[in-house]
């Protein structure tokens, strides 16, 4: 999870890589977010809706059932339309170089 903060690390260890630029966003997730709120809201949803083998490892983490865990992210995305949560969007760019 952490590997976006790692990468202009990660790149400047290549030699065909060069002008690496990083920029930081932060963002509101869910609708107080505005568009992209509602964009990252949408990707997190589909992200929980798409891997059972992450369900199931997380339920057993937590040691909560499937119903429980259901309920859980459910009351969670509710809990977005009445805070403002905030996360950092890492954007990195970088340039090949030419060879």
């Amino acid at each position: 999870m952490h590997i976006a903060s790692r990468l202009p690390q990660l790149l400047t260890t290549t030699p065909n890589i060069k002008n690496i630029y990083v920029k930081d966003k932060l963002i509101v997730v869910g609708k107080n977010g505005g568009k992209i709120g509602l964009i990252i809201q949408d990707i997190l949803t589909w992200f929980n809706n798409s891997s059972e083998l992450f369900t199931n490892d997380i339920c057993k983490q937590l040691n909560i059932t499937k119903e429980q865990y259901d309920r859980l992210v459910e009351d969670s995305f509710n809990e977005l339309n009445d805070t403002s949560p905030e996360m950092i969007l890492h954007r990195v760019y970088a340039q090949k170089k030419i060879i």
